[in-house]
């Protein structure tokens, strides 16, 4: 017997990198006018998911999420060694398991010059029961050093997620 055809899902996945939230170098008067215009740009799409790059802390990811507008629906997926984080829409997604995990290391053999960390989510959408996995990640910008962090994403996710959808931001 044939297995069941799984019936598509339609989301709205939003990647930003913020240029450092935790810093107004925006030129903007204060930090909080630069998170209420992200934190519209965001809303103006409305999306299920979001991968947000350069938050370091709860500061500025509870700074975006809380100008968000329904910003009650949306959950965060955050380590505080990593640099990006996640937000989702807990009315599409129920939050199963999430992790951080280390793939590049400040001045490495590779060339990176920080540390780099994933952050990642299993998701469970609420309508389907399908199950998704996001991948929140700001690689290194030296070439051998992306590769290298890349290459190590995917070590990780490979065995841990099989046969799962995978949507890295």
């Amino acid at each position: 017997t044939e297995a069941p055809k799984a019936e598509p899902i339609e989301l709205k996945i939003l990647s930003m990198n913020t240029q450092n939230a935790d810093y107004d170098r925006s030129g903007e008067d204060t930090i909080e006018i630069k998170y209420q215009k992200l934190a519209d740009a965001i809303s103006e799409k409305a999306p299920d998911v979001v991968f947000l790059q350069e938050t370091s802390s709860t500061i500025s990811i509870e700074g975006i999420r809380t100008r968000l507008e329904g910003a009650a629906n949306y959950g965060t997926v955050w380590d505080f060694a990593a640099t990006s984080s996640i937000l989702y829409n807990k009315q599409t997604f129920q939050l199963i398991s999430q992790g951080c995990e280390q793939i590049g290391e400040a001045d490495d053999e590779d060339g990176s010059k920080y540390d780099r960390y994933m952050v990642w989510a299993r998701l469970r959408h609420k309508e389907t029961a399908a199950t998704i996995v996001v991948v929140s990640v700001h690689v290194d910008y030296v070439t051998r050093a992306c590769k290298a962090q890349l290459n190590r994403l995917g070590r990780f996710l490979n065995p841990h997620f099989v046969n799962i959808p995978l949507i890295p931001g």
